[in-house]
């Protein structure tokens, strides 16, 4: 019998846990469903901290110091860009410079290559008289040679 209500008492006290658990946890969700409703109602009301001047102020000004940093930071990414597509003018001057240079090199060069190529053809065509007249003169001496009559020694 002893144990028997033992038994009794225990299961009691465990059911009476359980249900002040369920009612903890029931006055929690209350707690917080009330406070959802007092800063609706705040905010349909208008008061509270949503309305306090000063944070206002504070919530304005950071508003538009972030629009003023958003529309620089699109500008500063524009100038980038173009930037980009640009070359600097320091790299387009020196450039220029070894343009120049190679350019009247390329003249210079141009002008040289020219020169020698008409010396050369002017060579050639010498060459060209240079070896028909020894042709002609090998011929000649040719007929010389043949037309020449012995002689004894």
């Amino acid at each position: 019998m002893m144990v028997e209500s033992a038994l009794e008492e225990h299961q009691r006290a465990i059911e009476e846990a359980e249900e002040r658990k369920r009612l903890e946890a029931h006055f929690l969700e209350a707690k917080v469903e009330a406070g959802g409703l007092k800063i609706k109602l705040e905010m349909y009301l208008g008061e509270g901290p949503a309305t306090d001047p000063q944070l206002l102020k504070i919530a304005l000004s950071w508003l538009v110091q972030w629009e003023e940093l958003r529309s620089k930071t699109r500008v500063l990414q524009d100038m980038e860009r173009q930037y980009r597509e640009v070359e600097p003018r320091a790299d387009f001057d020196r450039l220029q410079r070894k343009f120049a240079a190679v350019s009247n090199s390329h003249k210079q060069l141009t002008m040289v290559h020219d020169m020698l190529k008409d010396q050369h053809e002017t060579v050639l065509a010498a060459h060209e008289k240079v070896v028909a007249e020894r042709d002609g003169l090998r011929e000649e001496n040719q007929t010389l040679r043949r037309a020449a009559t012995p002689r004894p020694d």
